[in-house]
């Protein structure tokens, strides 16, 4: 019996080892291309028992309990790899309790729970980077099918591929008290150290055009809640792929009033610094040339009057913008990533934080 190769001892990314970030209230969940399968078996609906059993069969399958494993395991069930999968050590296909148990006994060290197509199953992200999802089929308590997926480029760039949150019964992962939900679709959300990496789908775009007139309000954005006066920053680090792939922070009021301040791409061929103001229709402004890997982009409300800050160092203040908008009290604040014309745009952001505006000039923040 070929068995996985892929699990890792946790002592391997102790230190840098991410988790799929916890979106509470909203987690990211997303669909994936499933093999064709052969029965017409009915998943479990109950999302709790679903989780209760993906939990055992980790915690079996760690500890190298070869009858904890046959417990949630269908005599039945069929473990299947993609071929990526396979070139990492997996058998193509395992039938069978017993052959399926062995082939987990002792593995998924590394492995953590998360929501795959909406489902219970597991990842396992090695240094914060995806290499493996675990897709269950669950009917009746037991597993009646595994799905292992390894292709990287499927994992880090297809839209269709979104995993999302630790969902372990009883879980609590170790949060700022900063309470963050995710609005729009986003084909991933890892939690990294200091931060997040966000990675937006395809064509994700937020932008009224002047002429059509279309509303564009898709990119996916991790977000608080900030009221009255108010300063907003974080270091963005976008992995540019595509014209306009940006990353940067997003204040809105509703999707015909907000605020976008980026580090992007742009139409210029070179990274700049761009802020765009939406009231029913967008504006759109490149400012400078940002020759960096990593910027500190800031937001800062009084009253209704607004200034846009960019930074190499997070301490040094550059001014983009500076301008009067007539907002609510009450505002969505977020970290925002887009990929309006590209496949996807990860970004990484780090020292997000969202306080009261200590700044008596805003304009020269100080």
């Amino acid at each position: 019996m070929v068995r996985i190769n892929f699990a890792i001892r946790d002592a391997a990314v102790k230190g840098s080892r991410r988790r799929v970030a916890a979106a509470a209230a909203q987690p990211v969940i997303g669909t994936y291309v499933p093999f064709q399968r052969g029965t017409s078996t009915v998943p479990d609906a109950d999302r709790t028992r679903q989780q209760e059993v993906v939990a055992a069969f980790l915690a079996a399958s760690r500890e190298g309990n070869f009858d904890a494993l046959l417990a949630v395991l269908d005599p039945d069930v069929v473990l299947r790899a993609d071929v990526a999968a396979v070139r990492m050590g997996a058998s193509k296909e395992v039938r069978g309790a017993r052959d399926v148990a062995d082939t987990f006994k002792g593995r998924a060290q590394a492995a953590q729970a998360a929501l795959v197509n909406g489902a219970a199953g597991a990842v396992w992200a090695p240094g914060g980077r995806p290499r493996v999802v675990f897709a269950f089929t669950i009917t009746g308590g037991k597993i009646v099918e595994i799905e292992l997926l390894a292709d990287l480029c499927t994992l880090r760039n297809d839209p269709a591929i979104i995993f999302a949150v630790d969902c372990s019964p009883g879980s609590s992962p170790k949060r700022k008290a900063m309470k963050l939900k995710l609005m729009n679709r986003a084909t991933g959300v890892v939690e990294i150290e200091g931060g997040f990496e966000i990675t937006a789908p395809e064509k994700s775009d937020d932008f009224i055009d002047m002429f059509t007139r279309v509303v564009k309000f898709e990119a996916p954005c991790y977000y608080t809640k900030a009221s009255g006066d108010f300063i907003a920053r974080c270091r963005v680090k976008p992995d540019f792929r595509e014209t306009y792939d940006a990353g940067g922070i997003l204040v809105c009021e509703s999707k015909s009033r907000w605020i976008k301040l980026e580090f992007e791409r742009t139409d210029l061929g070179y990274p700049s610094i761009v802020s765009v103001v939406t009231k029913k229709i967008s504006d759109d402004s490149n400012g400078e040339r940002a020759d960096a890997e990593a910027v500190w982009l800031q937001v800062v409300r009084k009253g209704n009057n607004w200034c846009l800050h960019h930074s190499l160092d997070g301490t040094r203040w550059k001014m983009v913008r500076y301008f009067h908008l007539k907002m609510k009290s009450e505002l969505t604040v977020g970290m925002v990533a887009q990929s309006p014309l590209g496949a996807g745009c990860r970004v990484e952001f780090s020292g997000f934080e969202v306080g009261p505006n200590t700044y008596t000039d805003i304009r020269a923040a100080r």
